[in-house]
């Protein structure tokens, strides 16, 4: 079952809910920018278990809040007061495109 609801999910669906960018998903489970897209364009297909685990994942780090405007940056912060550790925060588009 999806926390989104009973009915399938697409990658842009989860990202939209979680209030996200691209860049930012991108950056939170260390997935390639580009496999991203292809999944939300539908130039590959992301796989079931991926789609869920990326639900329950954000839901554990507060992204679908009922106001649905957490921010990524909210959402970490929750988590490092949890978990008490320190994190940073993600590139910059600039900084994503000057990387070799």
């Amino acid at each position: 079952m999806h926390i989104l609801g009973d009915e399938v999910v697409t990658i842009k669906e989860i990202r939209e809910k979680a209030n996200m960018t691209v860049e930012d998903l991108a950056w939170f489970f260390k997935i390639p920018r580009e496999t991203i897209i292809a999944w939300e364009v539908g130039e590959k297909d992301c796989p079931k278990c991926t789609t869920e685990l990326m639900e329950l994942k954000l839901k554990q780090f507060g992204f679908f809040s009922d106001d649905g405007k957490r921010t990524i940056y909210q959402a970490l912060n929750k988590a490092i007061d949890e978990f008490g550790s320190s994190i940073e925060t993600p590139p910059t588009k600039e900084q994503n495109n000057n990387c070799d």
